[in-house]
């Protein structure tokens, strides 16, 4: 739906787990591509935080969480 927006998770430390924008756009599977685990199995059952940029003057960023449980 949004052509020019970027995506990025992250663990409770702050640090970026997974990133993905528009142009290369993967579904997030709770593999991270970033980071220590990049590329390592699933992340760790808990609580992660999102951040969304629509990268858009007429869309307002979005932030929230998301809670992994396998």
């Amino acid at each position: 739906q949004y052509n020019n927006f970027t995506l990025q998770i992250f663990n409770r430390n702050g640090s970026v787990v997974y990133e993905t924008s528009a142009s290369n756009y993967e579904e997030f599977a709770g593999i991270p591509n970033k980071g220590a685990l990049a590329g390592d199995g699933l992340l760790p059952v808990g609580t992660y935080f999102y951040v969304i940029q629509y990268n858009d003057q007429d869309e307002e960023d979005t932030a929230s969480w998301v809670y992994i449980n396998y």
